[in-house]
């Protein structure tokens, strides 16, 4: 066993078990539902993957509308090829990309741990690992489809090519990391200051410690523009109110309604710090984020993000102040960065929340790796084997009740809803109802989802996610008194409907939702579609 446990073969192994089981598992029945932002992107990508446009009649857009204000777009065009691949779209193909990612956080997390504290610690990679498979916000983000949550993983892998690129010195690294660089702005629209930041800091740096070589850079700048340039195009287009261009046909820069600039500020610093750090260590205000049971990694890791930050910052003073190079000045540059971004998304006074931090987690995640290692490095003999046992055993504990809470105790039920397609297949299977005008209680994209129309039967809403499609009403104001005598209402079971119920109405559970038939309509006489 001794031999096995010093493999580093079978220890990745491990960890890949362990990241499919608790990555894959029920991944179309945890977290219930769907989130709004994953019908929207499901629809779009398989309208792009059978029509080439997505749901506003867009071929690929670099920067998808969605709801008005704007999407990244790398998350739809893996689901994209993921629909085409396979031919189907369903939870757990719309879920699919947020796990690959967190795989390439964990499996390039480890890697750069690696290059950070390997010499010293040889195993502190396996260690990242498991801090990465144990902690809840690791396993909370890779669970749902939300499209900027992916810059946490591509940010990784463009850190470990930078400290590999950095170390070797060739040309094609420093290729490979403009590559990584380019891709990782298709993530996150926040990423955009955070990467400018980032690579003028880094340029100073390696002047700083000798290792500019112009060459490398043009390595890495040539494909980086290349990648780059048409989300540079789109910030032109909407900055300047200029009209929306289509390449070649294929590819769009588009003009976003509600472009979110604004979002952008400094109204209060200090209150946007605070919420930053809160939605890192701690959690936020978003159940599909965070947990206060468990917060983002625990309560006993944010006195090892703190040690650990303290250990890569007094790393990187080291470095510049003697020109020698510590390849652990990057993630912390970005980490930094990361949480100075962060301060300055003020919209409202809980931002920044966490998924709009998720940059941030992989440099928290070394932080608190290296903070355990500097914690024992301080100790000695079976002291130090007793600490790292209780600290592994505290681990282990906390991770035994998150997954215990996430799996088996915590309530689906009002997370996320679920496309009412019982429903839908419920009136349209009855001549009495169907072409009469159905108000449904859920955003457009779950009907346009659970239909799969093609995207050139319905114009959608520029913005927001109200609207109707033909006979279908999404629109919160057809909720309220007076009803029509005519019409059908349609809600989810956990929507307080009584009130619809006491004008007249008759209602019918129907899979997931109550159909609140007019009184004129027999419901004996109905058709109950097979279940799909």
């Amino acid at each position: 066993m001794k031999t096995l446990l010093r493999d580093n073969r079978f220890l990745a192994a491990v960890l890949l078990l362990l990241f499919l089981f608790i990555h894959l598992y029920a991944l179309d029945e945890l977290p219930g539902g769907l989130n709004t932002d994953e019908v929207g992107t499901a629809y779009d990508a398989w309208c792009l993957a059978n029509h080439g446009v997505d749901r506003h009649r867009d071929p690929f857009p670099v920067y998808p509308i969605n709801y008005g204000d704007g999407q990244s777009a790398m998350y739809g065009w893996v689901l994209t090829a993921l629909i085409a691949l396979t031919g189907t779209v369903n939870t757990f193909i719309i879920r699919l990309p947020a796990a690959l990612f967190g795989l390439i956080l964990m499996a390039f997390g480890a890697l750069t741990a690696h290059e950070v504290l390997g010499e010293k610690h040889p195993k502190a990679w396996f260690a990242l690992g498991l801090f990465y498979l144990v902690c809840p916000y690791f396993t909370m983000a890779a669970r749902f489809g939300l499209d900027c949550n992916l810059l946490a993983g591509m940010s990784t892998a463009f850190l470990y090519a930078v400290v590999r690129a950095a170390r070797r010195g060739r040309m094609r690294d420093y290729a490979l990391a403009g590559i990584a660089a380019g891709l990782t702005l298709y993530t996150y629209a926040v990423s955009y200051m955070i990467m400018a930041l980032f690579l003028l800091l880094a340029l100073a740096y390696l002047a700083r410690v000798k290792l500019l070589k112009w060459k490398n850079i043009l390595a890495a700048a040539l494909p980086l523009v290349l990648i780059a340039w048409p989300l540079v195009a789109v910030q032109v287009i909407n900055l300047f109110d200029l009209p929306e261009v289509t390449l070649f046909g294929k590819i769009t820069l588009p003009r976003i309604p509600d472009y979110r600039a604004g979002e952008f500020g400094l109204s209060n610093p200090l209150r946007s710090l605070f919420n930053a750090l809160k939605s890192t260590l701690m959690y936020d205000d978003r159940a599909a984020n965070s947990t206060p049971q468990f917060w983002t990694m625990y309560p006993i890791s944010v006195p090892f993000v703190l040690i650990g930050a303290i250990a890569l910052l007094a790393r990187g003073i080291r470095a510049v102040r003697t020109r020698a190079h510590d390849c652990a000045f990057f993630p912390l540059l970005w980490g930094a960065l990361a949480l100075a971004v962060g301060v300055t998304l003020s919209g409202d006074a809980l931002q920044p929340n966490t998924n709009q931090m998720n940059g941030i987690f992989f440099a928290a995640a070394l932080s608190a790796v290296t903070g355990i290692y500097t914690v024992l490095d301080w100790l000695r003999g079976n002291v130090r084997r007793a600490a790292a046992a209780a600290i592994a055993t505290a681990y282990a504990a906390c991770g035994g009740l998150f997954f215990h809470w996430y799996f088996i105790e915590r309530s689906q039920d009002a997370l996320f809803e679920a496309p009412m397609s019982e429903a839908i297949a419920f009136i349209e299977a009855n001549d009495e109802l169907a072409g009469r005008t159905v108000c449904m209680s859920q955003h457009y994209t779950y009907y346009l989802y659970a239909t799969l129309p093609s995207p050139y039967d319905y114009s959608v809403p520029e913005s927001g996610p109200f609207g109707d499609c033909g006979n279908y009403h999404f629109e919160p104001s057809d909720f309220v008194p007076p009803y029509d005598p005519e019409s059908i209402y349609v809600v989810s079971r956990q929507y307080d409907a009584h009130i619809i119920e006491e004008a007249g109405f008759q209602p019918l559970q129907v899979g997931n939702a109550i159909v609140y038939l007019p009184a004129d309509i027999d419901a004996n006489t109905l058709v109950y579609p097979e279940p799909a």
